[in-house]
């Protein structure tokens, strides 16, 4: 599989281990959650570089996302993926808002339920090797994870600002990181106009390249040009909040191998995680004073979350000639992860309190995945004695063969 998903892919060289893709993200938690306490309230939320941040991780997140999609995987199986990422996310944002908004009666709870609605694509790769999943599930699963990324975060983050307007006294701060939704589409088209022509202008020096069999220098050093122009673009995107845009880039520019790209996700994760352990603190000192019960709140969203999955997977595979456990597999397999650590952060500034219930629930999610997976595995039925269709059964003796054993035989008997 060509898939490389928003996060990191799992060492291939060998089994997947926790360490692996968690030592050091943990370890950034920590040092951040401890630099946290020290430093006055507020320090971190009330900088400059704090909205860049979480722009500069949700655009680095999404073009990850995009530009990683095995395109057989995705050709073979677009329809379900479509409507799974177009349907089954509006489908779960709505049902974990809505559970959410019925648990503490505030607009930003509907934000909260929509930055959950996503699958994790590390979680996905993490658990790739031991999952039982068939193989075009497993693809399936893979282009799912990957594209409902940038929609749930696209619909995250132009949902907020209609839940700020419902709130008078904040209703002129904007999202962190955010300008207003009309410019961020003209920022989005900008970025792909520019993308679009920049990968025409790629192709055609490619394929000058491979006419006159040019090579400048070792392949490392090759990657410098594209590496740049791709740097440029996230930090258009960035500066502009092309959320859209920059997804859309990612189908259709890829000037660095995707080799090269392979720690980016990684290091976005420890990046995260460093600012989720100093914006920790305060989020929950917030959820203290609001008099909210955050574990309850944390537990509620993981559920809503979950069981969501389960209620729109369902559906969604019906009738795509899945067997039923790849089916119920995939309704087990939802997961949250990086991708609603960067939403919080993002909301966090406009929304405080997000991050403290995020980081819970998201532990929370991995827990019943874990449980529910260990419990089919427990209770399956076993797969009942399969019949034999007619392009199985042996073909019938052809005549001539008949007759000439009959010969055979008959000389026997003399």
């Amino acid at each position: 599989m060509g898939h490389r998903s928003l996060l990191t892919r799992v060492n291939d060289h060998g089994p997947p281990t926790a360490a692996s893709p968690l030592a050091l993200p943990a370890l950034a938690l920590t040092l951040g959650m401890t630099a946290g306490w020290l430093l006055p309230s507020g320090q971190v939320l009330g900088s400059g570089w704090y909205p860049v941040a979480g722009a500069l991780l949700v655009c680095l997140g999404l073009y990850c996302a995009t530009s990683s999609i095995d395109p057989q995987d995705l050709r073979r199986d677009w329809k379900l993926v479509l409507v799974a990422v177009t349907v089954g996310v509006v489908a779960k944002a709505a049902l974990v808002a809505g559970a959410l908004y019925l648990v503490l009666r505030e607009p930003w709870a509907i934000v909260l339920g929509i930055a959950v609605a996503q699958i994790d694509p590390l979680s996905v790769e993490a658990n790739r090797r031991r999952s039982q999943l068939s193989g075009r599930a497993k693809g399936i699963l893979d282009a799912w994870a990957s594209f409902d990324d940038p929609v749930t975060a696209l619909l995250t983050i132009y949902v907020a600002g209609w839940a700020a307007s419902l709130d008078p006294p904040g209703s002129s701060q904007a999202v962190a990181g955010t300008t207003t939704p009309w410019a961020a589409l003209l920022g989005s088209v900008g970025i792909v106009l520019i993308a679009a022509a920049l990968s025409i202008a790629w192709q055609a020096r490619h394929n000058r390249r491979r006419s006159f069999r040019i090579r400048l220098g070792p392949p490392l050093l090759r990657q410098v040009p594209g590496l740049i122009a791709l740097t440029g673009l996230i930090a258009l995107a960035t500066a502009w909040s092309a959320f859209l845009g920059i997804a859309v880039c990612g189908v259709l520019f890829r000037p660095v191998a995707g080799r090269y790209l392979e720690r980016v996700p990684k290091i976005a994760f420890t990046a995260a995680a460093l600012v989720v352990g100093l914006v920790l603190a305060d989020s929950m000192s917030v959820m203290r004073e609001l008099d909210v019960n955050l574990p309850a709140v944390a537990g509620v969203l993981a559920v809503a979350a979950y069981g969501a999955h389960i209620l729109v997977s369902i559906p969604i595979t019906r009738g795509r000639d899945l067997s039923g456990r790849d089916r119920v597999r995939l309704s087990l397999a939802q997961q949250n992860g990086i991708t609603a650590v960067v939403l919080a952060l993002v909301l966090e500034e406009r929304f405080p309190g997000t991050v403290g219930i995020v980081a819970l629930a998201v532990p929370v999610v991995a827990a019943l995945n874990a449980l529910g997976n260990h419990l089919w595995d427990r209770f399956e039925p076993a797969p009942g004695p399969q019949p034999l269709s007619e392009s199985r059964l042996p073909p019938p003796p052809h005549p001539a063969s008949s007759r000439k054993n009959e010969q055979v035989r008959e000389k026997v008997r003399r």
